[in-house]
Order: structure tokens, then C-alpha cells, then sequence
């Protein structure tokens, strides 16, 4: 919420660890796909 109001409009990064491993924390994706 600050970033949308804020004047800025660059790039956001995130990073990402999951508990185990990518596949396994990345599950709930399927449905998207």
C-alpha cells in the first residue's frame, strides 16, 4: 500500500526461500498454469 501511493514506479524485488523446496512451495501455482 505505501508503494501505490508513493510517486514510485520502478521495479519491486522480492526474494524468495522456501521451507523445502521450490516444487513443493510452489504447489498452489497448478492451478494458475
Amino acid at each position: 500500500k505505501f508503494i501505490d501511493r508513493s510517486s514510485y514506479d520502478g521495479w519491486v524485488g522480492c526474494e524468495y526461500k522456501p521451507l523445502t523446496t521450490t516444487e513443493a512451495g510452489l504447489t498452489w501455482f497448478n492451478h494458475y498454469r
